[in-house]
């Protein structure tokens, strides 16, 4: 069983006073609030992104993450530069400052050993992406995929099926359960995590998913925005928020009720 602390996710953060909003209304739950912030090769080489209200510059990633004990403060990072992977990561682990506490990595399959390279000197928690690339160099099969995270064992910590990309594509929970059982079963101490189109009104698509896997981690983004690249909404985050404790952690929920 897997012992990691599960986190309900947000991602997209860009200012420290947008996560001190959501930590304010965090209802009582055993979850951490996943703390995303989004980096990429062009964001920490100072070229112009399209994204603009997606990435923050990376020398304000230090003190957008703050120390609480509620948070889980993660990089989410993409390159397309995968031969300095490991290089680029050292860089984002000295931007990321003392409250960092770990990357998502939205890459399809990263070189394990450089990713061993770049987190060798500290403890971190290392979320892999699982989008539908990256399901698909698999052959979409549960196996396979289970298969193919035997060469990041003892360094991915957690698994994000996700094949939204923060796009705000919905989630079936039909195609991912099967990936989640078999990577539960040849990985269980591997945390798992789902995303895909969530906010407020979508907690159904989550529900048979929560029921086997109660300790599911999710995360959300694009849904949580007006639009695609809008800052997210903080009425919306903060109502996704509640929603998935209420079907995640019902019984914080009825305590605070």
């Amino acid at each position: 069983m897997c012992s990691l602390t599960p986190y309900i996710g947000v991602t997209g953060f860009m200012d420290q006073l947008q996560v001190r909003v959501i930590l304010a209304s965090l209802p009582p739950t055993q979850r951490k609030l996943m703390v995303g912030v989004l980096a990429s090769y062009k964001s920490l080489n100072k070229i112009p992104n399209r994204w603009t209200n997606r990435f923050p510059d990376v020398n304000q990633i230090a003190d957008i993450f703050i120390e609480d004990a509620r948070a889980l403060n993660l990089i989410h990072f993409n390159t397309d530069d995968r031969d300095t992977i490991d290089q680029q990561l050292a860089k984002l682990i000295e931007l990321g400052g003392e409250h960092l506490d770990g990357f998502q990595i939205n890459m399809i399959w990263p070189d394990p050993d450089l990713l061993r390279r770049a987190f060798a000197q500290r403890d971190l928690r290392i979320v892999l992406q699982i989008g539908t690339n990256a399901y698909r160099h698999v052959q979409m099969s549960p196996q396979k995929l289970a298969e193919r995270l035997d060469a990041y064992k003892e360094l991915v910590t957690d698994i994000l099926f996700d094949p939204s990309g923060g796009l705000g594509h919905e989630l079936n929970a039909d195609a991912g359960l099967p990936a989640l059982r078999a990577v539960h079963e040849r990985h269980p101490n591997i945390g798992l995590g789902i995303a895909g189109g969530l906010h407020a009104g979508s907690m159904h698509l989550i529900h048979a998913v929560a029921r086997e896997f109660p300790h599911i981690n999710i995360d959300a983004e694009g849904k949580i925005r007006d639009d695609a690249d809008a800052p997210l909404n903080l009425h919306k985050t903060a109502a996704y928020i509640e929603a998935a404790v209420r079907e995640l952690d019902p019984s914080a929920h009825a305590s605070h009720a």
